[in-house]
């Protein structure tokens, strides 16, 4: 018998089909917490049907969870599951015409401070749902986030959810798009509520910005390491204080001085109630009614300007192998939950 760091393999014969099987040896950082005996997964004792991947115990939890993240209105529209020709599983979703917000800040220029809150509010409602079902999302981006312009409201909607919130191992291997990616991800550290939060400060920082971020970079190993050592988006004039604050403390590099998803939801809750139902001035409104007009009249002037993208940069979500990073920064791996 072979054994590998919680891996227990050994010859054997197939109950199927009688063909002797061989021994499979297995990365560590592929499943930590996960034992093969005899190509079979420890959990339902069934053949594994590809590498690494037990079908039946796939298929069960997409069941036992899909109403869980596919409920309340501030996720996008999902009707089922279903597989593509190659057998994987695929989520069948409802058309959005006015596409992801990405496609939206690109395509509507003059997109007023009420309907960029409105959009966060949504956004912060859907992931405050995922969040209280103690899952986290683990790739949020525009590319992500799909638009529904209603006549009386502009609302965003979280997509592809649902597989990332059972993750709890640190690997080297990270997923998604680089300038939404949290630190202490590019670190090392699992994914987490608070990893969704810095994503959605990026989210914050684009809808104020009206384009992309890290637009005019490659998406490099550079772009990790500033990120890494505080860089963020650049500042952007003209944005109300209690926004550009909320974002910062958003990003912050510690997760644990983030805010939480409740706390965004009562926020933009708040704001829109403020801006949108109260006539009496407060510093929340005057600080919105000043940024709108300068919106409006800086409009004008860059509604023509079109974002140039430099050639490296990708807002589709790719697959990272950070290991060379976290080797050669010289920034600890900090354990947040000790903190």
């Amino acid at each position: 018998m072979l054994e590998n760091r919680g891996l227990e393999i050994e010859d054997s014969i197939s109950e199927e089909s009688g063909d002797e099987l061989d021994p499979v040896i297995l990365q560590p950082e592929f499943l930590p917490e996960t034992r093969i005996i005899h190509k079979k997964c420890f959990d339902c004792r069934k053949f594994m049907t590809n590498f690494a991947w037990c079908q039946p115990c796939e298929t069960t939890w997409f069941k036992e969870n899909y109403s869980r993240w596919t409920t309340g209105s501030s996720v996008a529209d999902t009707f089922g599951i279903s597989k593509d020709t190659d057998g994987c599983f695929i989520f069948v979703m409802r058309f959005y015409e006015n596409g992801d917000l990405n496609q939206y800040i690109e395509n509507v220029k003059d997109i007023s401070w009420n309907d960029k809150i409105d959009l966060l509010w949504g956004i912060s409602a859907g992931l405050e749902n995922i969040h209280r079902s103690d899952l986290y999302h683990g790739n949020l981006h525009g590319g992500n986030v799909m638009i529904e312009d209603e006549s009386i409201s502009t609302d965003g909607r979280i997509a592809d959810i649902g597989i990332h919130g059972l993750v709890n191992v640190t690997s080297n291997k990270s997923y998604g798009v680089i300038p939404y990616i949290a630190p202490e991800i590019l670190l090392g550290e699992t994914q987490s509520k608070e990893a969704d939060i810095y994503s959605f400060s990026v989210i914050m920082w684009s809808l104020a910005a009206g384009k992309k971020p890290f637009a005019e970079r490659a998406h490099d190993i550079a772009l990790t390491v500033d990120i890494c050592n505080g860089v963020r988006p650049k500042e952007i004039e003209n944005i109300p204080k209690c926004f550009s604050d909320l974002m910062k403390r958003c990003w912050a590099f510690n997760p644990k001085q983030r805010p939480t998803a409740i706390e965004l939801n009562t926020t933009f809750s708040n704001w829109i109630t403020d801006i949108c139902d109260n006539q009496t001035p407060t510093g929340i409104n005057e600080e919105f009614s000043i940024a709108e007009e300068r919106r409006s009249e800086n409009f004008q002037i860059q509604k023509n300007a079109s974002q140039e993208t430099h050639k490296d940069a990708f807002y589709t979500s790719r697959f990272f192998d950070f290991s060379e990073l976290r080797e050669n920064l010289n920034i600890p791996i900090l354990h947040y939950n000790d903190v």
